[in-house]
This record gives C-alpha cells, sequence and structure tokens, in this order.
C-alpha cells in the first residue's frame, strides 16, 4: 500500500481547499469564523463531516468552526453514470 501525505493550511481566517478528489472520495478542509456559512447546496454523494475545532452550528462563537467534509464517492463519479 502506497502512502500518501495530505496537508491542509493551519489558520484563523477562513478556508475552503480540496485535499483529495479523486473518484473514490472528495476530502474538503474548511474553517469558517463566527456568522460564516457555505451556501444550500445538494449532492448525490454520501457526505461525512468531521469537526476538528469549534462548534458546528450557525456559528455564532467566537471560535472558528474547522471541519472536514468526505463525500463518498466523488460527486463527479455519479454524473458521469
Amino acid at each position: 500500500m502506497t502512502e500518501t501525505v495530505y496537508t491542509y493550511t493551519k489558520t484563523e481566517e477562513k478556508i475552503v481547499g480540496k485535499l483529495v478528489g479523486d473518484n473514490h472520495a472528495m476530502i474538503n478542509h474548511m474553517v469558517l469564523n463566527n456568522g460564516g456559512a457555505l451556501p444550500e447546496h445538494y449532492s448525490d454523494s454520501n457526505a461525512y463531516l468531521t469537526i476538528a475545532r469549534g462548534t458546528l452550528s450557525a456559528n455564532t462563537n467566537e471560535e472558528p468552526v474547522e471541519f472536514f467534509i468526505v463525500k463518498a464517492p466523488h460527486p463527479r463519479v455519479n454524473k458521469e453514470q
């Protein structure tokens, strides 16, 4: 098995970054500040969230919320079928 190390930016500022984007999965890293949100959207993949820091809600806390979203399979796979 080949090991791949994926790095991500550690920041207090808003960030939306893609870590992995192959056919098996898409993994995004996000940091949202107080009041920050993502636009409503739909996905035809399973989505899993892992909270690394803060509280995921309407993000009304002073501390940023940092999380990872895993979508499997990658949404583009279902579009190709």
